[in-house]
């Protein structure tokens, strides 16, 4: 555990990231990155959503995560996947380590802002490199299932930093859900153009249209939920941007201009949040890429140009392997994992 703030700039992981995006600064009520900063304290329900930095070949990259026990984090596979093929980082080679960044405070030498260095990190076994297909599927296109990783650390967090439940059910198309990361971020109008941090993390809402099935059995309808699909809707020139709606007939209301989001490059692996019973917000999924509207869920991108009209994008939200039932998606516990 090290509580010095050495994090170089970071660089995005892959070819196809995710973000915290505000909506119109000109909107009604008006938005801007600044107000989706999310406190470093402990009094913050999102406390235990980490940055990660992970670094190989020279190169340094940032994604985000979540504590799912006092030495577990939940993030996505590809971030820690340094060849796009499903190859875990070797963090036994010279050079390479995956490091999580605390942010329970802002004071330095706080134990609540150390950066903890990992000594395991595992990615979901059904997981063959970010869109690739099952082996001998015979799928076409892009597989966005199973891209969930464990990241093990050698010490308990300190007390404080949030640890959170994981949902053992699939979440109904309809229901509203809170994203989290530290990312790049920007506005609807003009895309992206605030860069990604280790120390800010950002917050917003959407809600889940539809959903992809399990790909290792075809999708088949019968099959087990695993990805859920939004989109970020908003009023662009005076014209209801709302992709579903567009491409699928599944339409609805954005949440508003200063909750509704989308994602951006370095939220890769954050979560997404839902509340349960008792008001505490508990894992349904993390988050894994963006797309454009214009080409659909097959034109994944890195980000938008700056004219683009980012209101109309798409994104996922990858969820855990199902269960043995086959009715519910749970995340495995880290020991499930070899």
């Amino acid at each position: 555990m090290s509580s010095a703030d050495s994090l170089a700039a970071p660089s995005i992981v892959g070819s196809y990231e995710p973000v915290i995006v505000a909506g119109d600064p000109q909107g009604t009520p008006p938005d801007s990155p600044a107000n989706r900063v999310d406190p470093n304290t402990v009094s913050s329900p999102f406390s235990g959503v980490v940055s990660i930095n992970i670094r190989y070949d020279n190169q340094s990259f940032i994604c985000s995560g979540t504590m799912i026990t006092p030495r577990h984090v939940l993030t996505a596979a590809h971030c820690v996947d340094t060849t796009d093929l499903g190859n875990v980082i070797d963090i036994t080679k010279p050079g390479n380590d995956v490091r999580v960044v605390l942010n329970g405070s802002n004071t330095v030498g706080d134990p609540l802002r150390s950066i903890i260095t990992a000594n395991k990190v595992t990615m979901n076994p059904n997981y063959n490199g970010f869109g690739i297909c099952p082996p001998n599927s015979g799928l076409q296109g892009q597989c966005l299932n199973d891209d969930i990783a464990i990241i093990e650390l050698p010490t308990d967090v300190p007390a404080g930093i949030k640890i959170y439940g994981l949902s053992n059910l699939a979440p109904a198309t309809g229901s509203e859900f809170t994203m989290v990361g530290y990312g790049t971020s920007g506005d609807g109008i003009a895309g992206y153009n605030v860069g990604p941090s280790f120390r800010i993390k950002r917050k917003g809402a959407n809600i889940f249209d539809v959903y992809d099935t399990d790909d290792e059995q075809g999708y088949s309808p019968d099959s087990p939920w695993e990805v859920w699909y939004y989109d970020f809707d908003g009023t662009v020139q005076g014209y209801n941007r709302d992709a579903w709606c567009e491409f699928a007939g599944v339409c609805g209301n954005t949440l508003g201009n200063d909750i509704e989001t989308h994602l951006g490059g370095g939220d890769s692996g954050g979560p997404s949040f839902m509340k349960d019973a008792n008001g505490n917000y508990i894992l349904v999924a993390n988050n894994t890429f963006a797309a454009t509207s214009v080409a659909g869920r097959q034109q994944l991108v890195a980000q938008p140009p700056a004219s683009a009209e980012t209101s109309g994008t798409l994104a996922a939200a990858s969820f855990c392997t199902p269960t043995s039932s086959g009715s519910a998606i749970r995340c495995p516990s880290p020991a499930r994992w070899p």
